[in-house]
């Protein structure tokens, strides 16, 4: 049977017409004082007149519009919509003008939803009583029955902001069954509708959220996380979570092995199991005792296992899915104890030499890089090189040419890997990646690549616990790679009118600038200094960064500075970034020329 036929009835039984006369052909009957219309010429009585009366007189009166409505003065005075439904079982013609979402109940609608704010409260007339105002939900959620959007979408907003009248209790009681057709309705904003309401109504207390338990209400809508809209299933998602954190009857339920195992049942596709697996990662976050019960359901096992999936598809969502686990300290230790870093180091090490899996290559490298910039997980990378012989990967990965997406991630994984003591004297024993690095930074023609280069440099010489012998080691090797002097070359980069450009640049000089061998490189490299003191007109980024390089170089301890040049590094320090600018038509920085 069609929608409309089936799901939302009129309560016919409850209602009793107004106006019974009109079923007879009669002339309907306006306000509570018996005032009859003429039918040349309606009018309204603007103190009692109800939804009912404007409907009928709507359906009777074409020449009656919209406009008349307004000037009438009657949309602050309208009744409840229990009188729209009455209306409606008095006239067929009304009912299927209902059905086919009519002009006439477009424009009801439309007026009753300026009757209520956003929150609910009643904007309408205080001759309308509170129980008057209840009757509205049924009649509204019957306009759900019909075929028309703009009825629906209107009805819904009705639904959203009516439901705040009701006591949360009462309002899951008296329209639990409404509420269970709204979850299965064919159309998405409905079902995303009914979960709002759910989950609002049990958020405002503990007996609220058990009587939806109870009503089966939440084991209805928890079906939804795997529905077919994407926003339904964000939006069950969302009261999952919410109503775990806030009811002991639901983390049982949820953290039980049936309810697992029914959630593993419905799943039908990678995407939904992606839906479950993101679900309980966030399940597993709220708590160590959350996160002891995931572990032993053995949810994130399976996502951990699915990293090694045949399935190219599956493993790639499960890498992005699992990423979420990183950003929780307390699923760190289930990443360690599952080998989460070793797995996808298995799979970039496959996918390098498997044509059908490369496209795996970039999400696992650029995951793995993400888990060796957290401390708290202690990856071994020198392990890590002897078992999967690392760094050759990584220099065949940087020097990939054709593949520019695949070079950035390998370059952000240097910059993850070199802030770790181990990992840095990885990149000092390389001699490919150095000459890799010092290629890219230099002399390679993609701006972005070059940008990208000198930032990963950057980031591994200012890392808070980089060894400074070891920085002084890589610089070396990169010195070697290049023929001039590198704060030459930066200088060189520094004038040039790319913006991005100029940024890298200063910050792979304020990488040099914190340690002290470094320090005395720049200021020993002739017209360093110079630079330093005058002020071409820069961009507030290039500035900041030059501004920070200058107050390292204040406040070293060593004797690189003469008593001359720290007094005026002081005084550009003290002067501010944008102090009046020196002409020097040479310099050329952030696109504009001075």
């Amino acid at each position: 049977m069609p929608w409309h036929q089936t799901v939302f009835p009129f309560h016919a039984q409850q209602m009793q017409p107004m106006c019974p006369d009109l079923r007879k052909g009669g002339t309907p009957t306006l306000g509570h004082n018996n005032t009859t219309t003429n039918h040349n010429k309606p009018k309204f009585q603007t103190k009692h007149c109800s939804i009912h009366h404007k409907l009928i007189l709507l359906h009777h009166y074409n020449a009656l519009t919209q406009h008349m409505l307004i000037i009438n003065g009657c949309e602050g005075c309208l009744g409840s919509l229990f009188s729209l439904v009455k209306a409606m079982e008095i006239s067929r013609q009304i009912a299927q003008a209902y059905e086919d979402g009519s002009e006439e109940l477009i424009t009801v609608l439309q007026v009753a939803l300026n009757l209520y704010t956003e929150n609910g409260t009643w904007k309408g007339s205080d001759e309308v009583s509170e129980e008057e105002r209840k009757m509205d939900m049924p009649a509204i959620f019957t306009c759900l029955n019909g075929t028309s959007e703009a009825v629906c979408e209107l009805a819904i907003q009705l639904i959203l902001r009516v439901s705040h009248a009701w006591e949360p209790t009462t309002l899951l009681d008296t329209f639990a069954s409404e509420l269970k057709l709204g979850l299965l309705h064919p159309v998405a904003p409905v079902r995303r509708m009914t979960i709002t309401i759910i989950e609002q109504a049990s958020a405002q207390s503990p007996q609220a959220m058990q009587l939806a338990i109870d009503m089966g209400l939440w084991t209805a809508a928890s079906d939804l996380l795997f529905d077919d809209d994407p926003s339904v299933a964000a939006e069950t998602h969302a009261y999952l979570v919410k109503s775990l954190k806030s009811s002991q009857s639901v983390y049982d339920t949820l953290m039980s092995s049936d309810q697992w195992t029914h959630f593993r049942d419905i799943t039908s596709s990678s995407s939904q199991l992606v839906r479950l697996w993101d679900l309980y990662i966030d399940f597993a976050a709220t708590s160590p005792e959350a996160a002891a019960a995931t572990d032993k359901l053995g949810a994130l096992k399976e996502l951990f296992q699915a990293i090694s999936s045949p399935d190219i598809l599956l493993r790639l969502t499960a890498i992005e899915v699992m990423k979420k686990c990183s950003a929780s300290p307390l699923l760190l230790g289930l990443i360690k104890d599952n080998n989460v870093h070793i797995e996808l180091l298995k799979l970039t090490q496959e996918a390098a030499q498997d044509l059908m899996l490369q496209s795996c290559v970039p999400v696992a490298l650029g995951t793995f890089a993400e888990l060796c910039a957290n401390p708290d997980l202690h990856i071994n990378i020198t392990a890590l090189d002897q078992e999967f012989d690392f760094s050759k990967l990584l220099d065949s990965f940087l020097a990939r040419t054709d593949a520019p997406e695949l070079q950035f991630v390998t370059l952000n994984t240097l910059a993850s890997i070199g802030a770790l003591q181990d990992g840095l004297g990885l990149l000092c024993r390389s001699e490919a990646i150095c000459d890799m690095l010092a290629q890219a930074s230099f002399n390679s023609s993609n701006e972005l690549l070059k940008t990208r280069a000198m930032h990963s440099i950057a980031s591994v010489l200012v890392a808070p616990k980089a060894d400074t012998v070891l920085c002084q080691q890589l610089y070396s090797k990169l010195q070697k790679t290049i023929a001039d002097p590198i704060p030459v070359r930066l200088m060189k980069l520094m004038r040039l009118p790319f913006e991005d450009t100029v940024n890298a640049a200063f910050g792979f000089a304020c990488g040099l600038a914190s340690h002290s061998w470094g320090r005395k490189v720049l200021i020993e490299t002739g017209g360093f200094y110079e630079y330093l003191v005058s002020r071409p007109q820069l961009s507030w980024e290039t500035a900041k960064a030059k501004h920070l390089m200058i107050e390292k170089l204040i406040e070293s301890k060593e004797e690189v500075l003469s008593a001359e040049q720290l007094m005026e590094l002081r005084r550009y320090h003290r002067q501010g970034m944008f102090a009046p600018q020196e002409q020097d038509p040479d310099v050329v920085v952030g696109s504009k020329a001075v």
